[in-house]
């Protein structure tokens, strides 16, 4: 982050906002990966399967990554 970026974050409240939106991404991200499995699902090409869990997995890395205790997202 540039140092104009990071005291422009700081000077708005950023800390608080910034954790507060990756909780919220977090929970969107969770969600995506559910709706993405449940089309993998019903998806009878095995491929297309596969690749279909390889996103929902990526997507709920992510939250994890944003946020590691779902407990905690609003």
């Amino acid at each position: 982050m540039g140092e104009s970026m990071a005291r422009s974050t700081r000077d708005e409240g950023g800390i608080a906002g910034a954790q507060e939106w990756g909780l919220g991404a977090a929970a969107r991200f969770r969600e995506y990966a559910a709706q993405i499995r449940e089309l993998a699902d019903r998806e009878r090409d095995a491929g297309i399967r596969d690749r279909l869990l390889a996103i929902a997995a990526q997507y709920e890395a992510l939250a994890a990554h944003l946020n590691p205790n779902p407990d905690e997202e609003p």
